[in-house]
C-alpha cells in the first residue's frame, strides 16, 4: 500500500476540530472570504501592472476572482476559527478553483514541509478509487504562465476563457483511474487532489507533532 500524505496546518487546534468534525474540508470550507482577498493583493497588483495587458481581459480576471471568493462558504466555521485557518494557497490556485480539492503528497509529506508533521495518511489507490486525481508535478507554474499569456492576448479575454485556460491545464496534467494507480506505483512524487471533502475515517495514519499516533491495523 502506497500511502498519501495530508498536511495539516495550524497545529493542535486545528486537528482537535477536524477529529471532532470528523472529516478534512477543502479551504473554500475553512478560510475567511476577506483573508483570500487580502492574500490576492500583490498578485492582483502586479497583473494590473503588465503594461501590455489587454485592460478586457485584466477586468476579466478581477471579475473571475470574485467570483471565486463568492464560492468560498466557510459559515459552519466560528469567525474566530476562520480567520486563524492556515493554508498553504497561492492567489492563482484561488483563481484555478483549486481551493476545492484536498491536497496530498505520495509517499512522504510534503517537501517544503518544515513544521512537525500534523495530518493523515491515506491509502492512494482507494482515494483513486473515489475520485482521487493525480498531479506528476504542481500546476503553480502552468497557471501563471498561462494568465500571463492571456492577459496580452490580442482579444480580450473573458471569464470563461479563463475557466477554460484552467481547465484545459488540469486535463492535460491530471490522471485518474488505472493511470493514476500506475503512476503512484512507479513514482517516487507526485500529487494527490480529491475533490470536496474525506471522512477522517478512511485515513491510514494519523500524525500528531511529527509522532505517528494511530495506525489502521
Amino acid at each position: 500500500m502506497i500511502l498519501a500524505y495530508h498536511y495539516v496546518a495550524g497545529g493542535e487546534d486545528a486537528m482537535k476540530r477536524i477529529l471532532m468534525d470528523g472529516k478534512l474540508v477543502p479551504a473554500t470550507e475553512r478560510i475567511d472570504p476577506l483573508v483570500s482577498r487580502l492574500r490576492c493583493g500583490d498578485f492582483m497588483a502586479t497583473a494590473q501592472g503588465r503594461a501590455e495587458n489587454h485592460p478586457y481581459s485584466f477586468d476579466s480576471l478581477e471579475e473571475l476572482l470574485d467570483e471565486r471568493i463568492d464560492e468560498i462558504d466557510s459559515s459552519d466555521v466560528p469567525a474566530a476559527e476562520r480567520t486563524r485557518s492556515e493554508t498553504q494557497f497561492h492567489c492563482v490556485d484561488l483563481l484555478a478553483g483549486d481551493l476545492e480539492n484536498l491536497f496530498m503528497s505520495i509517499r512522504d509529506w510534503p517537501e517544503w514541509l518544515q513544521d512537525p508533521s500534523n495530518g493523515f495518511a491515506f491509502d492512494a489507490s482507494f482515494l483513486i478509487r473515489k475520485g482521487a486525481r493525480i498531479r506528476p508535478f504542481d500546476l503553480l507554474e502552468d497557471y501563471e504562465s498561462a494568465i500571463w499569456a492571456a492577459l496580452v492576448r490580442e482579444r480580450g479575454q473573458n471569464v470563461s476563457d479563463f475557466k477554460r485556460i484552467f481547465r484545459s491545464i488540469q486535463k492535460k496534467n491530471e490522471l485518474s483511474g488505472r493511470q493514476a494507480v500506475k503512476f503512484v506505483e512507479d513514482n517516487l512524487w507526485g500529487e494527490l487532489v480529491f475533490r470536496g471533502e474525506i471522512p477522517v475515517n478512511w485515513a491510514n495514519e494519523i500524525w500528531r507533532e511529527g509522532v505517528l499516533e494511530w495506525r489502521r491495523t
